[in-house]
């Protein structure tokens, strides 16, 4: 949850959950992303936009933990929706920023 992310920290929460699947033996993992985890101001072009939600710097960072880390084997990004404008006064930015959000994200899980 993105209290979580903000009072622990990316880095620690990801690194807690890295330990967390080494301790249960998970060696293959599929990471799937859904976009609206992302604070609307960043991905309002979605199903159900995040108010206060992450930011994509947080994200990234995490990901590319679990790209160090995980033995990472496929994954996806959901709930991308560019026609989607739900915030009237995100309309300009959308849906651009989502789309750029969402390159971001995946550029990351693809280990860039």
């Amino acid at each position: 949850w993105n209290y979580e992310v903000r009072q622990k920290g990316a880095y620690e929460l990801a690194n807690e959950i890295v330990d967390h699947y080494e301790k249960k033996g998970i060696n293959r993992v599929y990471l799937s992303f859904d976009i609206d985890a992302i604070d609307d101001q960043y991905a309002a072009a979605t199903g159900t936009p995040e108010p206060e939600g992450l930011f994509p710097d947080e994200a990234i960072k995490m990901i590319k933990i679990f790209q160090e880390k995980l033995n990472i084997v496929s994954g996806d990004i959901v709930e991308v929706a560019p026609m989607v404008r739900i915030r009237q006064d995100l309309s300009q930015q959308e849906p651009y920023s989502t789309l750029e959000t969402s390159a971001l994200i995946l550029a990351a899980m693809l280990g860039g």
